[in-house]
C-alpha cells in the first residue's frame, strides 16, 4: 500500500512539474467578480483553451481536406456512371 502511494505521489508530481504558466490579463472589475464566485477559473480556462485548440485543428483540417479535394484531377463526365455499370456486369 505504501508502495502504490509512493508511486501514485511520484507521478503527480511528474505531472504537475510538467504543466506552465499562462497569465491572463483582465480588468479590475472583471477580476472583483470573479473573486465573488466559487469557480475555479483555472479549469475554465483550461478547457476553454483546449477547445478552442481543437476547433481550430478540426476547421484545419476540413481546409486541408477541400485544397486536397480541389487540387485532384477532374474526371470525365460519365466515369462513375461507367466504373458502377462494368462492376454491376462483374456480378
Amino acid at each position: 500500500m505504501v508502495n502504490q502511494t509512493v508511486n501514485l505521489i511520484s507521478k503527480h508530481s511528474v505531472l504537475l512539474s510538467m504543466q506552465e504558466t499562462v497569465s491572463v490579463k483582465v480588468p479590475k472589475e472583471l477580476k472583483e467578480r470573479m473573486k465573488k464566485l466559487p469557480i475555479k477559473w483555472s479549469e475554465i480556462i483550461r478547457t476553454t483553451i483546449e477547445r478552442e485548440i481543437s476547433i481550430y485543428q478540426r476547421r484545419q483540417a476540413v481546409k486541408d481536406l477541400i485544397d486536397l479535394v480541389a487540387s485532384a484531377p477532374k474526371v470525365p463526365r460519365g466515369t462513375s456512371a461507367k466504373i458502377i455499370k462494368e462492376i454491376r456486369e462483374e456480378i
